[in-house]
């Protein structure tokens, strides 16, 4: 009556253009890349209901683990250290990483289910994930953070 497991499958992605900021080219014009995250959790965890779900309106809270598909990618144009030339390149790298989540919710009932406490809801969601990944290739081990803030609205169906 108070605990629901819950598995998804979520993703987000952002994508952000960058310039050198002491560096510009002999003309004057700016030196660009293009920094992308691609991220796709796939998640399991567990579901707090306070106050039971046999309500129309359902608080709950939310924490589990998951495993965290990743794309990320760097291109445009690029200053080598050693000479200060100006060479275009993509650089990325993939792969899939643990991580944790923890969140609040709010769910709606719109259709009620045979017994009580099932149906279908429509819900919001706030959670917070924590994850990283080293990245290899070109980028020697640097570590990058997949985790963040996430906000989602849907629909869901208790069975």
């Amino acid at each position: 009556n108070y605990l629901d497991v819950a598995v998804g499958f979520d993703g987000y992605s952002r994508s952000v253009g960058s310039r050198y900021v002491d560096f510009v080219r002999e003309d004057g014009t700016d030196i660009v890349q293009s920094f992308k995250l691609k991220v796709l959790p796939i998640t399991g965890g567990l579901r707090f209901l306070p106050i039971r779900k046999f309500h129309r309106f359902i608080p709950h809270v939310t924490a589990g683990v998951g495993l965290y598909y990743f794309n990320y990618e760097e291109a445009g144009e690029f200053i080598n250290s050693t000479n200060m030339e100006i060479i275009p390149g993509t650089f990325g790298d993939s792969g899939i990483t643990p991580g944790v989540y923890a969140g609040a919710a709010l769910e709606y009932m719109f259709s009620s289910g045979i017994d009580p406490g099932q149906g279908w809801f429509v819900f919001a969601e706030f959670r917070r994930h924590w994850a990283s990944a080293e990245l290899g290739g070109d980028f020697d081990k640097e570590e990058i953070d997949l985790g963040g803030n996430q906000l989602a609205f849907g629909v869901s169906l208790r069975f």
